[in-house]
């Protein structure tokens, strides 16, 4: 609790998660040579291909890299909502694509601020229109709607831009 605003444990330590891991990510994509391979398949498979890069093994690791993610995330949320179904992960599924394409496809960084700028938006809708807080899912769907008219290669699009 600072002040009057508290925060659970939970969302701080989904916040601190999010961070750690997001920074690690960031470290193997930027600073390894896998990384660079798996840059280097996302503009163009055949050429990294020919360059020498084993894209089957690459292609493995980006699946374990993003799966270990996927299952870190599926542990906060559980801490957070003590729930199963078979539809949980629906919800947070869709709004990580409305997220990555606000952000700009291709750009980890770009999907990451999607996601906060996503989640700062719903909480201003909410905060702004109580009346309506059970239109905030679809806050994050009227945000795709406006970036796919408006800025359709998302807030940092990188083609064309990627260091390799």
């Amino acid at each position: 609790m600072i002040g009057t605003i508290s925060m659970p444990v939970a969302n701080i330590c989904i916040i601190v998660a999010t961070v750690f891991f997001l920074s690690i990510l960031l470290l193997i994509l930027y600073r390894t040579k896998s990384g660079r391979a798996m840059r280097a398949m996302s503009m163009d498979f055949d050429t990294a291909r020919l360059m020498g890069v084993d894209v089957d093994k690459v292609v493995g690791l980006t699946f374990v890299i993003g799966s270990a993610l996927a299952a870190v995330a599926g542990f906060l949320v559980a801490g957070k909502y003590p729930q199963i179904n078979p539809y949980m992960a629906a919800v947070y599924g869709n709004k990580a694509f409305v997220a990555a394409v606000f952000g700009g496809i291709g750009s980890v960084e770009g999907a990451a601020i999607g996601g906060v700028l996503i989640g700062l938006i719903e909480i201003m809708f909410v905060a702004f229109f109580p009346n309506l807080s059970g239109y905030r899912d679809a806050i994050a769907f009227l945000i795709l709607i406006v970036v796919l008219l408006y800025m359709p290669n998302g807030i940092m699009h990188t083609k064309g831009k990627v260091k390799v």
